[in-house]
């Protein structure tokens, strides 16, 4: 049996099928072990497809050969990409239910760290990372406004 996708996540799939993020921080009183900013992190969303960098298919290769947990899905880059993952933890609610979301630490024997009750709560707290770090002079703003800046 899989796992039931929040229809949030959903919904936000529907609107931009995956990609890098504008806001990258979600802020938390505890944050991740290296995390001194009081924020998590990520680099992008997977987006649902068939494609290498898809949902099913970025959760299979996280699970398989990082051997990351059974009990969730994968949906996000931390910064260190497949060492850093945000997930859907089921195992609370079963797989038809509304899974929480956590951040998992494969450098730290897959440490997990709660960040959210649910996808919906994660995806509006997400802010920009200019909150917690200052300004760096050799980025380019590109202008981008939006939530996803680039879509797959």
């Amino acid at each position: 049996m899989g796992f039931r996708l929040p229809d949030s996540y959903i919904e936000l799939m529907r609107m931009h099928n995956g990609g890098y993020v504008d806001r990258c921080c979600y802020p938390m009183d505890v944050p991740p072990r290296w995390a001194d900013e009081g924020c998590c992190m990520i680099t992008e969303i997977y987006g649902i497809g068939t494609d290498s960098d898809s949902l099913p298919e970025r959760s299979t290769l996280m699970r398989d050969e990082w051997e990351y947990p059974d009990w969730g899905v994968c949906i996000a880059d931390g910064l260190a990409s497949a060492h850093q993952q945000i997930m859907l933890d089921y195992r609370q609610c079963g797989p038809q239910g509304e899974p929480s979301v956590v951040w998992v630490d494969q450098e730290d024997d897959f440490t997990v760290t709660p960040v959210a009750p649910d996808f919906a709560i994660f995806i509006r707290g997400l802010v920009s990372e200019d909150e917690f770090f200052e300004a760096d002079e050799d980025l380019a703003d590109d202008g981008n406004t939006g939530f996803l800046s680039s879509c797959a």
